[in-house]
C-alpha cells in the first residue's frame, strides 16, 4: 500500500526538479529556446590550435577521411550499391595516412584555400600512399 502511494509522489516530485531546470537552462539563454535546442557550433582555427588540440583534431580526422573516401569511391565503384574490399581498405589505409603526412602549417593552408592541399602536399600523399597502401 505504502508502494502505490510513494510512487505518485516520487513522479512528481522529479517533474517538478525537472521544470526547474529546463527553466534554469531557458533562463540562462535569454529565454531563446532556439538557442537551448540548437545551440552554436564553436569553431577554431587549426593555426590557433593547442598541441594537443591538433593531436586530437588529427586523430579525429582518420574516420572522417575513411569516410569520406569510401562514400567517393561507392559512387564511382560501387557493384550492387556495395564496396569491394580491395577499395574499402585502401581508404582505411588512405585515412590513416593523410593525418601522419600533412603537417600543422599544410591543415591551416586547407582551411583558407578551399580543402585544397599544396602541391607539395599532394605529393607527398601521392608517395606516403603508394609506399603504405599498395
Amino acid at each position: 500500500m505504502t508502494l502505490i502511494w510513494i510512487i505518485p509522489v516520487v513522479g512528481q516530485l522529479a517533474y517538478v526538479g525537472l521544470a526547474f531546470a529546463g527553466a534554469f537552462f531557458l533562463y540562462q539563454a535569454n529565454f531563446d529556446w532556439q538557442s537551448v535546442a540548437y545551440p552554436v557550433t564553436k569553431t577554431i582555427s587549426v593555426a590557433a590550435m593547442t598541441s594537443e588540440q591538433f593531436d586530437k583534431f588529427k586523430k579525429n580526422m582518420v574516420p572522417q577521411f575513411e569516410r569520406y573516401c569510401k562514400q567517393e569511391a561507392l559512387a564511382q565503384n560501387s557493384v550492387d550499391g556495395k564496396l569491394p574490399i580491395p577499395i574499402s581498405k585502401r581508404c582505411e589505409c588512405i585515412a590513416r595516412v593523410l593525418p601522419d603526412i600533412f603537417s600543422r602549417d599544410e591543415f591551416a593552408y586547407l582551411e583558407s584555400h578551399d580543402g585544397q592541399p599544396p602541391q607539395a602536399g599532394k605529393d607527398r600523399v601521392r608517395s606516403a600512399v603508394a609506399q603504405r597502401c599498395d
